[in-house]
């Protein structure tokens, strides 16, 4: 006799495979390229595109570890980080070194999982030669048949949308100077807000980028200016819905500037407004009821997932912040685990949405590799639960995890190792467990289908970007970013109809005083400033000075930083 135990995990693995399956049958659609796809995956690659995993520096060498990754686990993707080396041993790189790094990820991805879809299919004299070269199906010299000609899934490439307090785009030079979230919703303008987007869809694209964390949906209900959890200008505001509007049109812009090559996961799901502690050191918590975070910390997200992933201003993804909820459930003593790692509250917070969720919405747990994570598991600091951390996401119910730094040493070469230990326990769990194998696919089956909407064709070049051809779309925007400052200006005093001032009197003496926040990106290198001293000074006599219309005189402008 069968036990109550079996029947309810035949159930549940049922119920997986059925949300794996397209809603409409196969013979009225014929065969599906996605499950195609993913029946021709070994076991290593399947668990492999689970992950997106970082690197140090921008070298890409044979026997560089991340190259070893993708060449045996086919992993999904890499995230970029400028205080990982990434833009660059100062924190800045040069676009043209930066599109070659992404094509040679690219390439790396390529050639693996030809050699790891294909290794049965391969004539035997074929060789590096042909997996460098761009044959696309049904191409007569290409000798693999169709349908396995097209079996290139192309990597993810992912990059935040913003680090410490900078545009991402700031880390390469030659790119636009974008305003940040908080001076585009000062304008109380979505079409000044969409064309931000476009131009940073654009340039990103551009540069080999084809994901993106962001931009931030948090609401800044009440401000902490000073405090070490405030989000600063990386919010759009303080009201729910004008957050979801603003952020929508961003999103909207971001797909039409990429033409619809850059996938857009809105950061902090549920929400980071209200935290009362910075992420990164320990996890925050929110004393919020569930009623409560639907009125304003979610209804921002919610409006991003109103409708399927790939049409006008919906995301592609959601990343998944760790925040604990006191409250979230009704009972004030309580506190959920963090929300990425809780099957229970990841499931309430994502009720309202699930039908964006049922058209192919991906979930992202937040970085798995912070210390605050480590200090979950272990408070004392002597061990790292890397299988169970990576295990709980999955339970959960997230597709992606990012392993950045991915070890309690901050080593390199023990976060390469852990993950390697973690994607070989998957594949054995895969192997040995019904349940969690139909878990799997599903996402599997969310992650091919996005890949497969930023990638029509699948071939070599795909994810190749042409360098001379790249650069001329960059630094394309500055007129954007005009309009987004005369727009945002807000004066104080005095009160006047004029939004802007008076220009200088001839002869006039200024004094201006910058606030400089210096930032050390890259581990060793040169402190850089948010706002450079001498900039606004700068400014001041490009437009008014000699060289402008000559109403200011060099020497009486002075400029003091605090």
């Amino acid at each position: 006799m069968m036990s109550r135990g079996l029947v309810w995990r035949g159930a549940l693995v049922l119920l997986l495979l059925l949300m794996l399956v397209p809603p409409t049958s196969a013979q009225e659609q014929g065969p599906d390229p996605v499950l195609e796809a993913i029946a021709r995956m070994p076991t290593s690659m399947k668990v492999g595109q689970l992950v997106v995993v970082s690197f140090p520096d921008t070298a890409l060498t044979e026997d560089a570890e991340i190259a070893a990754l993708i060449r045996e686990y086919g992993i999904g993707g890499v995230i970029l980080q400028p205080g990982n080396g990434n833009f660059g041993a100062e924190g800045r790189i040069a676009p043209a070194d930066f599109i070659s790094m992404t094509n040679q990820l690219q390439s790396l991805a390529w050639a693996a999982t030809q050699e790891l879809l294909l290794a049965d299919l391969l004539p035997t004299d074929i060789s590096d030669e042909w997996l460098s070269t761009d044959l696309r199906p049904g191409d007569p010299a290409n000798p693999v048949p169709l349908p396995y000609a097209s079996s290139y899934l192309p990597m993810f490439i992912m990059v935040e949308s913003e680090v410490a307090g900078l545009p991402i785009t700031s880390f390469v030079s030659g790119t636009t100077t974008l305003p940040n979230l908080m001076a585009l919703g000062a304008t109380w303008n979505p079409a000044l807000s969409k064309s931000a987007g476009e131009v940073l869809g654009q340039e990103l694209s551009a540069l080999g980028v084809n994901f993106l964390l962001g931009p931030d949906l948090d609401v800044l209900y009440v401000p902490n200016p000073g405090s070490a959890f405030d989000l600063g200008t990386q919010s759009f505001g303080g009201d729910p819905f004008w957050v979801g509007e603003m952020g929508r049109a961003y999103i909207d812009g971001l797909h039409q500037g990429s033409a619809a090559r850059l996938a857009v996961a809105p950061r902090h799901f549920p929400g980071l407004g209200s935290a009362d502690r910075p992420l990164e050191e320990e996890l925050p918590t929110v004393q919020r009821a569930l009623a409560q975070l639907q009125q304003i910390e979610l209804a921002p997200f919610y409006a991003a997932a109103a409708g399927d992933p790939g049409i006008e201003g919906v995301a592609d993804a959601l990343l998944v912040t760790h925040i604990r909820y006191r409250g979230f459930q009704g009972n004030i003593r309580q506190s959920t685990r963090p929300i990425s790692l809780d099957p229970q509250a990841l499931q309430l917070a994502m009720e309202a949405i699930l039908p964006w969720r049922e058209g192919g919405g991906v979930l992202i747990a937040d970085n798995l590799g912070l210390p605050s994570i480590h200090q979950l598991y272990d408070p004392s600091g002597t061990s790292f639960s890397k299988r169970r951390v990576v295990q709980d996401a999955f339970s959960a119910g997230n597709d992606l995890v990012i392993l950045d730094r991915f070890s309690a040493e901050d080593s390199w070469a023990m976060h390469f190792s852990n993950i390697r230990d973690v994607l070989d326990y998957l594949a054995q769990r895969y192997e040995s467990d019904p349940t969690f194998q139909a878990q799997v696919d599903a996402a599997l089956y969310r992650i091919v289908s996005l890949k497969m909407r930023l990638y029509s064709d699948f071939y070599a070049s795909a994810g190749q970007r042409d360098i001379p051809t790249a650069l001329e779309m960059l630094g394309q925007g500055q007129s954007v970013t005009t309009a987004v400052a005369m727009a945002a200006l807000t004066r104080i005093s005095p009160f006047s109809d004029d939004l802007l001032p008076t220009p200088p009197q001839e002869r006039a003496r200024i004094v201006i005083f910058t606030q400089e926040y210096p930032l050390m990106v890259t581990p060793g290198a040169e402190p850089r400033a948010r706002l450079p001293l001498e900039l606004i000074r700068q400014t001041v006599l490009r437009l008014y000075g000699p060289e402008g219309t000559g109403l200011v005189r060099e020497g009486l402008v002075q400029q003091f930083s605090f």
